[in-house]
């Protein structure tokens, strides 16, 4: 027995249509990731079952039985952090948004344009099949599925080879707000092995720390360390704002605790700082792959990309194949 699906990814409660071969789709059971999937509609070739709302996020094993007969297909499940009618879509290149608006729109007219952004903010020169020498198109997709809607966009690919790079929705990331270390409780430092680092003359001299988070503030503990920045949320080098020792600070601590020098890991450090992130700790998926562009290029550029490390505290429960890239 051989299992079709129409897609290679949905979100939760999404329709997929599995065509079957060497089964009765009139007594297929269907399960999703270990979960039962309720079948919504059964025709002679196949049936259209819905993703468990309990899915597992990932890829993710879709069995159909019936009568000691079997067949298995992979099913990419979207987590909860998706936003549901929103696709982002890395560019290889830069189309005008006019020409872009008008595939679009070929494609599908659910699909609209929100915005198209340069992943190369700096303007370096950068090799054609260099990650971030396109660009990040956002697009609504009004109401169609997810799944559905990037096996759509895929064509975009199909009708132009080497276009697209890759198609992923959009999703939330978050930062689990915290204030700085209060020194005493316990020894960070210590506890991961930076002392003893310390102890053979390894500080982070010549190493920048690009921390894509919220702001980070100016501090004591950064002194001149701290670099000019980019601020993805707003495309400007406005990275800044006044320190808060309360519960709502997230980048400044995390930029002390990488590089502060009496806190840090690596006490002599720079530290690039990337607003990713709003004050409340959401981070879009966008954001957070123009930030990361704008660390690599910059690195690139000053000839020091192996002296880079890129600081991503924060998480999401589904993948984001351009930020992987």
């Amino acid at each position: 027995p051989v299992a079709t699906l129409d897609r290679d990814q949905a979100a939760r409660q999404e329709g997929v249509r599995a065509t079957l071969t060497g089964l009765d789709p009139a007594r297929v059971g269907v399960r999703v990731g270990g979960l039962e999937a309720l079948v919504l509609e059964r025709s002679p070739d196949g049936l259209v079952f819905a993703v468990p709302e309990a899915a597992p996020a990932g890829l993710q094993p879709v069995e159909f039985r019936a009568a000691g007969a079997f067949a298995e297909a992979r099913l990419r499940v979207f987590g909860d952090a998706v936003r549901p009618e929103e696709v982002t879509v890395l560019l290889r290149r830069t189309l005008e948004p006019a020409d872009l608006e008008r595939r679009l729109k070929q494609l599908d007219p659910a699909f609209g344009l929100e915005r198209v952004r340069s992943l190369n903010p700096a303007g370096a020169a950068l090799a054609s099949e260099h990650v971030c020498a396109g660009s990040l198109a956002e697009i609504r997709v009004d109401g169609l599925p997810l799944g559905l809607a990037i096996e759509r966009l895929e064509r975009l690919e199909a009708e132009d080879p080497g276009l697209v790079g890759h198609i992923d929705p959009a999703s939330d990331y978050g930062v689990k707000p915290h204030g700085p270390e209060h020194p005493g409780q316990f020894d960070h430092l210590g506890g991961v092995g930076a002392r003893a680092a310390h102890e053979r003359g390894l500080s982070g001299a010549g190493a920048r720390i690009a921390v894509l988070d919220t702001r980070v503030s100016p501090h004591p503990e950064l002194g001149e360390r701290l670099r000019p920045g980019y601020n993805a949320r707003e495309d400007t080098t406005d990275t800044s704002d006044g320190y808060a020792l309360d519960s709502s600070g997230h980048g400044t601590p995390v930029a002390v605790l990488a590089a502060g020098r009496s806190l840090g890991v690596a006490p002599e450090a720079e530290v690039l700082p990337l607003e990713v992130c709003d004050d409340a700790g959401l981070c879009r998926s966008s954001d957070v792959i123009l930030g990361t562009c704008f660390a690599l290029v910059a690195a690139e550029r000053e000839g020091r990309s192996s002296r880079l490390v890129l600081n991503y505290s924060l998480g999401g429960d589904t993948e984001v194949g351009a930020l992987k890239a």
